[in-house]
């Protein structure tokens, strides 16, 4: 066994403990019909949580209680990031986020700090000079006059991923400097905003998805690469996937089974447990599990869905939720049988599908863009209009009651 997880022995055992606690029941009871929440006018690329409040961003100019080309008197916030009740799903009208420049886009968020971080292709941000990544008050959405970072060359340079973890604030994306320093689509900020010399990872093609391993001390990166370092080490074969110290940057021993990825695939979004690791593929169309109890990356099961898989997220100990721009998913690994599923799906950790939840957004092309658990709800986040025969703009919310 890799050495990483017998040094992680304790660790390992208390995090699988506390899942046990918390484990989600094989049946929920999720409806197919969404919660009644407000909504967006245009695509939302993130979600994230805080202290009651739920974020959001994409390529939106307001946060609404009702769908577009509906009269909503009073219910509508003008903002590009919104700030929404996490009980009632409510738009927070206090708090707005102005986003400027050609085309502005906001395609990651984080929460540290009692701050807000916003990354994306953007050159303002509140009216202010602000290339690709920000920061905000969590509470007043008052831009942070002390982080500005100078992200990339221009706006084309853009942030396609963000993670607070450990103190931290990480960036992945399409950029080769930050602030005229060489980061190769991979950075960190420290908590005082300044710029990590200690963390140089580095990515032969584009970075955008980050998640913690159960331990917390690295980081698992995924992207459309096929090589990566890490801080000050010669670059190694890594497709689509690699794991690196959370604070040197030192790249870990673990590779994905690089023979067995179809070339040209970008893992889109990951999700993980102690043992393995989930990740949505573009290019591929589908989701796969990757092991993650030794070095080898043994890929131990996929699905092949027949579209972008652009999401993926875990409830409880039993399922693991994916969205994209699919119409149906196998019913089973290694099977040609197929369930319909439009553009959103759950599956057991062995990759069975769940037929006790299958709601269907319709209505754009791309659907889900991200997935946010919080508690027993879930929020879905991208390009739809319609959730299972309800008007539901972009954004929907469903509640295990």
């Amino acid at each position: 066994m890799n050495g990483r997880f017998v040094r992680r022995g304790l660790v390992l055992a208390m995090a699988l403990a506390s899942l046990a606690a918390t484990a989600t029941p094989a049946s929920a009871a999720f409806s197919n019909t969404p919660d009644t929440t407000w909504m967006t006018n245009g695509v939302v690329y993130s979600i994230t949580q805080s202290s009651g409040r739920i974020y959001v961003a994409g390529k939106f100019r307001s946060l609404r209680r009702c769908p577009t080309g509906v009269t909503c008197p009073g219910g509508t916030i003008a903002t590009n990031v919104g700030a929404l009740d996490a009980a009632t799903g409510a738009g927070i009208k206090t708090f707005k986020v102005t986003v400027g420049g050609d085309g502005a886009t906001v395609y990651a968020l984080a929460v540290a700090n009692g701050k807000l971080y916003i990354g994306g292709q953007f050159t303002s941000v509140n009216g202010e000079p602000r290339m690709n990544l920000a920061a905000v008050d969590a509470t007043t959405g008052v831009l942070d006059a002390s982080f500005a970072p100078q992200v990339g060359a221009d706006a084309t340079d853009y942030v396609r991923g963000v993670l607070s973890h450990g103190g931290m604030v990480y960036v992945a994306g399409t950029f080769g400097t930050i602030d005229g320093a060489v980061r190769q689509h991979l950075a960190a900020f420290n908590a005082n905003g300044s710029l990590s010399g200690a963390w140089r990872p580095r990515t032969s093609g584009v970075a955008r998805s980050f998640t913690p391993t159960c331990a917390g001390d690295q980081i698992v990166i995924g992207g459309s690469f096929t090589q990566g370092a890490g801080t000050g080490t010669a670059i190694q074969p890594r497709k689509t996937l690699m794991i690196v110290d959370a604070t040197t940057g030192a790249l870990d021993p673990w590779t994905p089974d690089n023979d067995a990825i179809p070339n040209g695939v970008t893992a889109y979004d990951l999700a993980g447990t102690c043992d393995a690791l989930f990740v949505g593929y573009g290019g591929a169309n589908a989701i796969y599990r990757y092991d993650l109890t030794d070095d080898f990356g043994d890929i131990s099961w996929d699905l092949k869905t027949g579209g972008n898989v652009q999401t993926v997220a875990l409830y409880g100990t039993q399922r693991v939720l994916f969205g994209g721009h699919f119409a149906n998913t196998p019913i089973a690994p290694g099977t040609t049988t197929k369930v319909k599923r439009v553009r959103f799906a759950t599956a057991d950790f062995g990759g069975n599908a769940f037929n006790d939840w299958t709601p269907e957004l319709s209505g754009k092309f791309f659907g889900p863009w991200d997935i946010l658990v919080d508690g027993n709800r879930v929020w879905v986040g991208g390009a739809f209009t319609d959730v299972s025969g309800a008007q539901q703009f972009m954004l929907a919310r469903f509640s295990d009651i």
